[in-house]
């Protein structure tokens, strides 16, 4: 069984056929970077979740370490109700989990159920969106995350700017450091 590398849909498919893989961990990260979500039969995978995905309630990605719901949310919270996201399935982030027999897992992107918008809060979403706005500026992002080291390293053109406008780049590089974006 490959450890870590990227199993295609097609050989996902083939070895759930075939009984080597029974188990499907359709995963998203929370905001404390643990993956949450559910195990499902490999067949039930294939038959309904690759394509239309799962249903999660966004209580998942409004906890604390110790899964205690915390308030003031504006996009969810006990006050309001707590509502659903829908799970879209990344077929490029198919791994087998050496650790766990006949296991694979795989990401999925939140949605939001209604609108189908993605859950812009949701953590894989807020990297997403960083990757872009870095891209858009003609920077490639390259992340080493570590828990001790917070600095994300940029490659691209020559950043030139004035004073002010590197300032500003300084400050929203630390802030997305820190959380803060």
């Amino acid at each position: 069984m490959a450890a870590n590398t990227h199993v295609s849909a097609e050989q996902l498919a083939a070895d759930i056929a075939a009984g080597v893989i029974d188990t499907v961990v359709v995963a998203f990260a929370d905001h404390q970077g643990r993956l949450v979500g559910k195990r499902t039969d490999g067949q039930f995978y294939l038959d309904v979740v690759a394509d239309e995905g799962t249903e999660n309630c966004d209580y998942l990605i409004a906890c604390d370490l110790d899964n205690t719901p915390i308030p003031g949310f504006r996009w969810a919270s006990y006050d309001q109700g707590y509502g659903d996201m829908r799970g879209v399935v990344d077929p490029s982030t198919i791994r087998y989990l050496p650790w766990l027999e006949a296991t694979a897992v795989v990401l999925v992107d939140l949605h939001d159920v209604d609108t189908d918008e993605p859950v812009a809060v949701s953590p894989r979403r807020i990297l997403q969106t960083q990757v872009e706005a870095a891209a858009e500026l003609g920077f490639t992002a390259k992340i080493g995350s570590e828990l001790s080291s917070g600095r994300k390293w940029l490659t691209g053109p020559k950043v030139q700017g004035t004073a002010e406008e590197l300032q500003a780049i300084e400050r929203e590089l630390d802030a997305l450091e820190h959380g803060r974006l």
